[in-house]
């Protein structure tokens, strides 16, 4: 294509919530394929060709009934309801005109994105980048982190999973 002058478009997908418990394996391969997608699109952007990932959630025979599952696991475990009940996941037909547009000319400057597809809602996803930070002069100790570790850079931490 680069031959003919026109710019090839290249997409790599990834799909599923990310975060997902119990699923580190897969979690961190969604990770890796974000990584991959950052890097070679900035390996390959010099030639017109772009790189992006998207992270569908949609009704698969892997997910079909999930929402129905989920519910049922609640009500005989007796957990609590946070956030109400749990829906199907909506159809696939929902994830194709993004994908559409991300091979068109007109999305040709997006390059090097995640987007996180569900239904009508579409989200690009941030890179993970420093955004808070602590300096000392010289090597830090155990004892000097602890002190300041928590009234700044860790201030706003919860465990995602407390014991």
């Amino acid at each position: 294509m680069r031959e003919e002058g026109r710019p090839h478009r290249q997409r790599r997908l990834r799909g599923g919530p990310p975060g997902a418990g119990g699923q580190a394996n897969f979690v961190a391969a969604q990770a890796g394929i974000a990584g991959f997608t950052r890097v070679v699109c900035r390996d390959v952007g010099r030639y017109g060709v772009t790189v992006n990932a998207i992270a569908p959630a949609a009704e698969t025979r892997v997910t079909l009934g999930y929402g129905r599952r989920v519910n049922e696991m609640r009500d005989k475990s007796g957990a609590e309801q946070t956030g109400g009940k749990a829906h199907s996941l909506p159809d696939p037909e929902f994830i194709v005109p993004a994908i559409t547009y991300l091979c068109t000319d007109e999305a040709a400057r997006i390059n090097g994105e995640v987007f996180h597809l569900m239904g009508g809602l579409v989200q690009r996803a941030f890179p993970e980048r420093p955004y808070r930070s602590i300096t000392k002069g010289d090597a830090w100790t155990s004892a000097d982190l602890e002190k300041a570790l928590q009234p700044g850079l860790l201030s706003d931490i919860q465990n995602p999973s407390p014991a």
